[in-house]
């Protein structure tokens, strides 16, 4: 009973989380990570979904938005890293680039870094290449605007459900409880009862000895008159 109100609490909480989530927005950053040997820029961006749910709501969003498949993810595949090369992205460049997105559990849930290149040579920046490096963040925002109320929707409803659940089994619980305590009452009264009918008993058996007891007084004293009358 005080696990399943705990649990309830918990829940509680987490609506209240979700809640103030659905109010705020995610905000890309500016980043670096290692590709190739050196530093690139790219865009990052640190996320409630855990990485499997991630890279394939990304994959998903990019082949239905872009018409193209990140490579990586998939059947007997899941790399933190993940590509797609010589693909084109309008929005971008009218140039076929290289596309990668690398996704890794951190302490919130996910850390997605998302970059790009021309040839692995001309990595999109902020600096030189502002257009392309802006047309990439807008990609990335735009996913997030997409996915992520679809996220804290299911994981609201989930919640919601659970806590339907815990409520009503509190409420079984609660009744159990009353039945329980109601058949504890029962056989306190049967207990009772028998304990009486253990002392009548007790009663007569004692009743019922000193009878005994003076019928075989009785039956010896006639058992002997009846022998000085046969002499």
């Amino acid at each position: 009973m005080k696990t399943t109100k705990l649990l309830i609490s918990y829940l509680l909480l987490n609506l209240m989380a979700i809640g103030s989530i659905y109010a705020q927005t995610i905000v890309t950053e500016n980043g670096t990570i290692t590709h190739n040997n050196e530093l690139r820029p790219c865009i990052v961006v640190s996320l409630d979904p855990k990485p499997d749910d991630l890279k394939e709501a990304w994959r998903d969003y990019l082949n239905d938005t872009y018409d193209f498949k990140l490579k990586g993810i998939g059947f007997l595949q899941n790399k933190d890293l993940l590509s797609a090369e010589e693909v084109t992205i309008k929005k971008i460049s009218s140039n076929k680039i290289e596309f990668y997105t690398n996704i890794v559990e951190n302490e919130l849930g996910s850390e997605m870094k998302v970059f790009a290149s021309f040839n692995n040579e001309k990595y999109i920046n902020q600096k030189d290449l502002k257009k392309e490096y802006k047309a990439l963040n807008t990609i990335v925002e735009n996913f997030l605007k997409t996915y992520l109320p679809k996220y804290y929707k299911e994981m609201l409803e989930d919640t919601e459900k659970n806590y339907e659940d815990l409520s009503e089994e509190v409420v079984d619980l609660n009744e159990q409880i009353v039945d329980d305590s109601e058949k504890i009452e029962e056989l306190k009264k049967e207990i009772e009862d028998l304990k009486d009918k253990l002392e009548s008993n007790r009663d007569t058996l004692e009743k019922t000895k000193e009878t005994l007891m003076s019928t075989e007084k009785k039956l010896a004293r006639l058992r002997a008159q009846s022998l000085i009358y046969k002499k």
